[in-house]
């Protein structure tokens, strides 16, 4: 949140009860119960946010003291803007599986956040204590906490149609421990009855090696999600097309070289027929593992299976190279290197070239990490190899859309820090 935004949060409270109820993104996340350390913060983000357990946590101790079962409570409500004019998200961090339970605590958690975030007049009145780590409200004359009031001024109204216009729901989640559960069979089908997934079934119809047992692209999405496994289709219907310019390139480039075919790829004449029978069960999103997949299955050995990758990144490379891939990466050269700046734009890609050819182009880019600009470096490098990711539409949360709220998106861990932690630190930046 903006600065603006957390001084009217914090009008009349101590630094105590602030730090209370507002946190960074990271501690909010917290996940005590993660088997895997990696997983103990799903964001590293130190953007502040309102801690929401701890809102439903002083309204179930100062309006529900007797009630048996406390609500439960989306993880952060996340404000950014200025008086009267603000952006409003709650965020939920789920970094292990999702079973079916945990689904309807989701959605629980969403139903009653929303609840009281209709019913703060019920925590507006009274001083914020804090005992024993626990929040709530004491009724005297000189209130502090007024949280209703706060959020109005920011332009917050206790009516489901302004959370229904205003308010975004993110569901952060941990995409290795993800599997597609009942509630994403219901709302794939839904989509698919709907006709959202025409261009998916273009795609299907010109690869018919996916659903040639079956009667239609449709058929075999209807199976997929049964099977869940239509997130895992969808991911590689989108790396197909560019999986076959490499393949296709991969095979152009050991035609034109018999000898290296010959003592590299002495493998059945079928490989092809053989390839597209063992594509529709690869376990993977990346064509180097398909390769690798092909070839185990083709009894290489593994020297030759290495010998194989070497190629594979040479055409690769010599691909990029010749598209323009590597031109940021020309110009690094051209200012650390004063005999390859000298060089005509031919001699410095037919350089790139033989150093491809030999397999010394990553020591080329190891020998310049060590200098100064291995940030620089780096980050080239990721850019180069990083690869699109389709979102998923988990738990059939995206029927809360226009229902209860403006937006849903479910992002993985990484899609989350790019394209909403990263997006709204530069703009509170810029709200300074």
């Amino acid at each position: 949140m903006n600065r603006e935004v957390v001084n009217i949060l914090s009008e009349g409270l101590s630094e105590e009860q602030k730090n209370y109820f507002i946190d960074t993104l990271k501690n909010i996340s917290e996940n005590d119960a993660a088997s895997d350390e990696k997983y103990k913060y799903p964001t590293e983000s130190s953007i502040l946010a309102i801690n929401f357990d701890k809102i439903k946590e002083i309204y179930t101790n100062t309006a529900l003291k007797n009630i048996y079962r406390a609500p439960k409570s989306n993880d952060a409500l996340y404000i950014i803007g200025s008086e009267g004019n603000c952006e409003w998200y709650f965020i939920e961090f789920k970094a292990g599986a999702i079973d079916n339970s945990l689904t309807d605590e989701i959605y629980k958690k969403i139903y009653d956040s929303i609840i009281i975030m209709l019913d703060l007049k019920s925590i507006n009145n009274g001083k914020l204590q804090i005992e024993n780590g626990k929040g709530y409200l004491l009724q005297e004359k000189n209130d502090n906490f007024n949280f209703e009031q706060k959020l109005k001024k920011l332009g917050f109204k206790s009516e489901i149609n302004f959370i229904r216009e205003h308010f975004r729901y993110i569901l952060v989640y941990n995409r290795e421990e993800y599997k597609e559960n009942d509630r994403d069979k219901v709302g794939y089908r839904a989509e698919l009855l709907a006709g959202k997934y025409e261009d998916l079934e273009n795609i299907l119809v010109s690869t018919p090696w996916f659903w040639r047992e079956f009667s239609s692209a449709y058929n075999c999405i209807e199976k997929r999600i049964e099977e869940r496994k239509f997130g895992f289709l969808r991911e590689q219907c989108e790396f197909l097309p560019k999986f076959h310019d490499e393949y296709k390139a991969l095979f152009d480039f050991l035609d034109c070289h018999d000898e290296l075919k010959e003592k590299v790829f002495p493998i059945q004449k079928n490989i092809k027929g053989k390839y597209i029978n063992m594509v529709k069960d690869i376990n993977s999103q990346r064509a180097e593992d398909i390769f690798q997949y092909m070839l185990m299955n083709c009894g290489m050995s593994k020297q030759k299976i290495k010998l194989f990758n070497d190629f594979v990144n040479k055409v690769k490379d010599l691909k990029k190279l010749q598209e323009g891939a590597y031109n940021d990466f020309i110009v690094f050269l051209e200012k650390r290197d004063n005999d390859f700046a000298m060089k005509q734009q031919e001699q410095k890609l037919e350089y790139l070239q033989e150093k491809i050819q030999q397999g010394d182009f990553y020591y080329l880019l190891k020998e310049y990490e060590k200098q100064d600009t291995k940030t620089y470096l780096q980050e080239f490098k990721n850019a180069l190899m990083r690869k699109s990711r389709i979102p998923q539409r988990c738990l059939f949360l995206h029927q809360f859309e226009n229902y209860l709220f403006k937006e849903v998106r479910t992002l993985d861990m990484e899609e989350f820090k790019t394209s909403f932690v990263d997006k709204y630190e530069r703009k509170e930046r810029n709200l300074a």
